[in-house]
């Protein structure tokens, strides 16, 4: 494609390049690239326009950089990625050189830098390092900016002189948070390739241009970009961003550099690989790197295959061309075909034999191997809540899902079942991290499987444990009174944090326990920092709306029209009315048999020991919870616009929670809300409220470095 470069446009990019970066007839800048590249270009007309010298490289050499430093008094450089990562690698030959020149700032053009290249580059030079984001056809789209402003690594800063939205694949636009294909128009972006109609119908979008970028802002306005739009790999109808496999890999130490691909596959069409370059003297291998994505992950993204290589091939661009790395670089990928799991290196168990006809019924796998890991082939939580059901039903024994944590393979899962260990009610769903860390109970389920995802979008850095309802191995008698669930519950979370502040929060049933545990916690005298309460009804006002306010709600028709209308809504409301009369019936005569056997010391009938049973007649309690008084964030999923629910249901915790309450409306429903994707809009707002102690003690950057 032909992008027409006009003098309109060569004026508009020039003095725009000037305005932005501070340009005056004083600078003294460098270009190491050709200027029949669009980098080239605007860098020598932004020099003719203001009055400032350029500077060229006939061929680039680290040597010649240095030279160009000390003898030219280079003021300002604008240089791709592989041309940075070159004066990184030979930093220790040159450590003389980083202090004593005129440097200002350094821009990264053509690709992603690593935050840890950029941070070393900062620090080395003293001066901000700035990622930024154009193409020929627009020139600068994004930039981080110049201090005193924000400069924020892992994005491309927020928009530079033009307009860019985010635009899903339904056509609409959408907002912070939500991934789409990146937007642009302004006064400096093309108004069509020449002579290609086609092409211009393809890119040009009622006056927008489609970059073909996949990207998303942050609640900065910072632009994060997450990969190619044509480059997503479809795997199996799910679609993997690579540039989201190449951040979780490059956040491991000792992964110098990485970039994932797509290769063929029978089954899937499209397999995730990943090509990686180590840190010098790392031993890293494929295991223990996939080991550590699935906790960045989900396990569908994680690639299939990992290749450890010297050098990661690119363009004369900087750019990885992904689709051609396999052949590039000559990869065997006949491992992409084998079966997964399918040379076990020794004869299973009985126990284990009849797992893995498990795992492969549910996994619909043809063959699972005894270490490979759940979550690795492609498993989730409702897979999860199947497998475990299966177990029970077949082998007569029950584990809580959050074990697939502790016990992810086959043969772990037999030697968790063997070893009849009980189960505890605290879970680790990921333990390591330098913020505080935040304690989620359980809801009515008594299960946390389903806070995996909300702990890929909290982080790495962040702590999480999920509270789980004990009684699943049927060796503990689960609770049948709150006050007593959350006094354990108390108990457990202080042998890991013994002090405040806390963070606790809970889901559905489980907001409600948090609420008992927070008052606990608080008339001990310690600091509830952050309670939240993920889409829990109160109980304590009205449940549902009179038959004139749902017809109201749904805009029904008058006249006859109301009589199957009418016969529907009493219908609703005897079925509710029998149904809570029949649950308080059952906890009326179950309670106290069940207290029956436990005082003496037999083993209590399966019908009265399932956790998840007893939760919902504990429900019953709840409509009359004492008041809180301590703060709280109530996140709120929307009502369905046709459903009898009273405002109620939603809004009656301004009964309850007696100090400040915040209420945040998300996304999703109350079933998805924890759920992916809707569950990363509840944790962006937990990031904001757990306070990050490596973040407060750094000190703030400057144009002197840090």
């Amino acid at each position: 494609k032909r992008v027409p470069f006009t003098h309109r446009l060569a004026l508009a990019r020039g003095l725009s390049e000037n305005t932005f970066f501070q340009r005056t007839s004083a600078d003294v800048c460098l270009c190491p690239q050709r200027l029949y590249y669009a980098n080239g270009l605007n860098q020598m007309v932004s020099s003719l326009t203001c009055g400032s010298a350029l500077a060229l490289t006939p061929s680039f050499t680290v040597e010649t950089f240095f030279h160009y430093l000390r003898e030219l008094g280079l003021t300002c450089v604008s240089a791709s990625v592989p041309f940075l990562h070159r004066i990184h690698e030979s930093m220790d030959a040159f450590a003389g050189e980083g202090r004593d020149h005129a440097l200002r700032y350094i821009r990264a053009t053509s690709g992603s830098l690593a935050p840890a290249v950029a941070d070393a580059l900062e620090d080395f030079f003293g001066v901000p390092i700035l990622e930024n984001y154009s193409s020929s056809e627009t020139c600068r789209i994004c930039c981080n900016p110049l201090p005193p402003k924000a400069r924020k690594r892992g994005t491309v800063g927020p928009p530079s002189d033009c307009e860019v939205r985010i635009r899903a694949l339904d056509g609409r636009f959408v907002g912070t948070g939500e991934r789409g294909e990146v937007m642009v128009r302004g006064d400096r972006i093309i108004d069509g390739y020449e002579d290609d109609d086609q092409a211009n119908a393809e890119a040009f979008v009622d006056g927008w241009l489609r970059t073909g970028d996949e990207g998303m802002f942050d609640e900065d306005g910072y632009l994060r970009l997450t990969g190619r739009i044509k480059e997503m790999i479809n795997r199996g109808g799910e679609k993997v961003s690579p540039a989201e496999v190449d951040a979780a890999a490059m956040a491991h130490p000792e992964v110098a550099e990485a970039a994932a691909f797509p290769i063929s596959h029978p089954t899937l069409g499209e397999e995730v690989a990943l090509t990686v370059v180590r840190e010098p003297g790392s031993e890293i291998g494929e295991d223990a790197l996939a080991r550590f994505l699935l906790g960045r992950l989900s396990g569908f993204k994680v690639p299939r295959l990992i290749f450890f290589v010297d050098a990661i091939p690119k363009s004369d661009a900087g750019r990885v061309q992904r689709y051609r790395l396999a052949d590039d670089l000559g990869l065997d990928l006949s491992r992409a075909t084998e079966p997964v799991g399918a040379a076990d290196d020794r004869t299973p168990t009985p126990l284990e034999f009849r797992l893995q006809r498990i795992w492969q019924r549910i996994l619909n796998r043809p063959h699972v191997g005894l270490d490979d890991n759940f979550f690795l082939l492609g498993g989730d939580s409702l897979m999860a809540v199947d497998l475990f059901l299966q177990i029970e039903l077949e082998l007569k024994h029950r584990l809580p899902v959050a074990a697939l944590f502790e016990a992810g393979t086959v043969a772990d899962m037999a030697r968790l079942i063997e070893d009849g260990e009980p189960q505890g009610c605290l879970v680790a769903i990921q333990p390591e991290g330098t913020r505080p860390p935040f304690f989620c109970v359980h809801g009515a389920s008594g299960q946390v499987i389903g806070f995996y995802s909300l702990s890929r979008y909290l982080g790495p850095d962040q702590p999480l444990y999920g509270i789980q309802s004990i009684g699943w191995d049927r060796s503990t008698p689960p609770f049948t009174r709150s006050v007593d669930m959350a006094a354990h519950y108390v108990d457990e979370l202080r042998k890991v944090q013994p002090h405040g502040p806390y963070f606790l929060g809970g889901y559905s049933f489980g907001g409600r326990i948090a609420v008992y545990m927070a008052d606990i916690l608080r008339r001990a005298g310690e600091e509830v920092a952050l309670l939240a309460i993920i889409d829990s009804s109160s109980l304590a006002g009205r449940r549902y709306v009179t038959f004139g306010q749902w017809l109201a709600r749904i805009n029904a028709p008058g006249g006859a029209a109301r009589i199957p209308l009418a016969l529907r809504y009493a219908w609703f409301r005897i079925r509710k009315a029998y149904d809570d009369l029949y649950q308080r019936g059952r906890r009326l005569v179950l309670f106290p048999i069940r207290e029956h056997y436990r005082t003496r010391g037999l083993k209590v009938p399966l019908s009265m020991a399932r956790p998840d049973r007893l939760n919902l007649l504990i429900r019953h309690e709840h409509r009359n919870m004492p008041r809180y008084d301590g703060d709280a964030v109530y996140f709120r999923t929307a009502i369905e616009d046709r459903s009898m629910a009273h405002p109620d249901v939603k809004d009656s915790w301004t009964r309850i929670i007696t100090g400040r309450l915040e209420v945040i409306d998300v996304p999703g429903t109350h079933e998805s809300v924890i759920q992916d994707p809707d569950v990363r809009h509840v944790a962006h707002v937990l990031r904001l409220r757990i306070p990050d102690p490596a973040a407060e003690a750094a000190p703030p950057l400057t144009a002197e470095g840090r």
